[in-house]
């Protein structure tokens, strides 16, 4: 018994028909008649019963799966994990500030962020604000720290709080 027949079986079992279930998970119905008759023959019970063409679950069909939707959504669980695995995150992250925030302010912060994600490509560029807005509009900033205000409607604003009030922005994800 592996992952893919327990939720091929939990598709039959959300499904009206077994040709139903089988478009769902992009098999021929052929394909999920066989893996359903394997499963049923290693577990060595009957776990669905014809009735025209209609499959009624059987009692232990309907045991298995409230057994197999916590397996499912545990190794949902499990890929998630691992698959979020920080040390192993190499995207790139850039983000602009200006000169004073990153003396005074960022020291830190920077060296938790590297801490966290080794692998990743970090890039910082000292700006105004001014380059800082157009570099976040035109993409070459992932963020930026600014102390002054923007208004610009493209932008998303968060406040920090860093011993002083500075504001966070990144494109809007429109």
């Amino acid at each position: 018994m592996d992952i893919h027949q327990l939720e091929l079986f939990l598709a039959v079992m959300d499904s009206p028909s077994m040709t139903r279930a089988a478009e769902k998970i992009h098999l021929s119905p052929g394909a999920v008649s066989l893996q359903l008759h394997n499963l049923a023959d290693e577990l060595h019970t009957e776990l669905f019963v014809r009735r025209g063409k209609r499959l009624i679950p059987t009692p232990a069909a309907l045991r298995l799966a409230e057994r197999a939707k916590e397996v499912v959504k545990m190794m949902g669980h499990i890929q998630q994990e691992f698959e979020n695995d920080l040390s192993k995150d190499i995207r790139p992250f850039h983000f602009a500030t200006g000169v004073t925030t990153l003396i005074y302010q960022l020291g830190g912060p920077l060296r938790q962020l590297r801490k966290r994600y080794p692998n990743a490509e970090i890039r910082v560029t000292v700006g105004v604000t001014e380059e800082m807005v157009s570099g976040l509009l035109d993409r070459r900033f992932d963020l930026a720290l600014i102390s002054l205000p923007v208004s610009e409607s493209g932008l998303r604003r968060s406040e920090a709080m860093c011993g002083w009030s500075l504001t966070g922005f990144s494109r809007s994800s429109v």
